[in-house]
């Protein structure tokens, strides 16, 4: 993934990674931003599973899980 915007997004209950979710694939992203976004379980922005990835001059700002005990 290249020169993307990931901004305001939000996933309730149990969301995995409100921008990626990835099992299996190895990838990278390059020059993206993410900002504000919220999931409801694990990985604010990125929910990787059984795979290598790698972040090139990407930013992250206030993403956020959102978990509870109810």
């Amino acid at each position: 993934m290249i020169n993307s915007s990931f901004n305001d997004n939000n996933a309730s209950d149990l969301v995995f990674g409100e921008a990626i979710y990835n099992t299996g694939s190895n990838f990278t992203i390059t020059n993206n931003n993410f900002s504000d976004n919220n999931a409801g379980s694990c990985g604010g922005v990125i929910y990787n599973l059984s795979s290598y990835f790698s972040v090139v001059n990407s930013t992250f700002t206030d993403n956020l899980i959102n978990l509870s005990d109810t």
